[in-house]
């Protein structure tokens, strides 16, 4: 147990990488889920936790982007499920969405305000697709 929390693992490498290269669009994804910028951020932290214990079952099935993508998903569908986020108003426009990496086209705005309409269960698998 101590080798793999051992700073120089390979585990920590690993997911050190993953924080820097999928911190931002891990946000986005729970914010557009969360509707609240604190709690994407505990979201996101949380993903990357369990991403960090679970590391040994990661197979590469996937790509480590959809493996987080999924992750993250889950621990924003559980946040939602306590009774304390069922109680308070979390309207988001697409000006609350932290920035983008790449610039917003003028032509997807209303693409994005279409699909955050959606009811949660389909909104989840288009942006895990996309």
């Amino acid at each position: 147990m101590k080798a793999a929390l051992d700073p120089g693992s390979e585990r920590d490498a690993a997911i050190e990488r993953l924080m820097r290269t999928w911190q931002t669009p891990l946000l986005r994804l729970c914010y557009v889920q969360l509707k609240d910028r604190a709690l994407a951020e505990d979201a996101v932290q949380e993903t990357f936790v369990k991403a960090y214990r679970n590391w040994d079952q990661f197979r590469g099935e996937s790509s480590e982007k959809n493996w987080l993508c999924k992750i993250a998903v889950n621990v924003c569908r559980d946040m939602r499920r306590g009774g304390w986020f069922r109680h308070t108003d979390r309207t988001v426009t697409p000006d609350m969405l932290p920035p983008p990496i790449a610039p917003a086209r003028e032509d997807r705005v209303d693409l994005t305000l279409a699909v955050m309409d959606l009811p949660v269960r389909y909104r989840e698998a288009i942006m895990l697709y996309y």
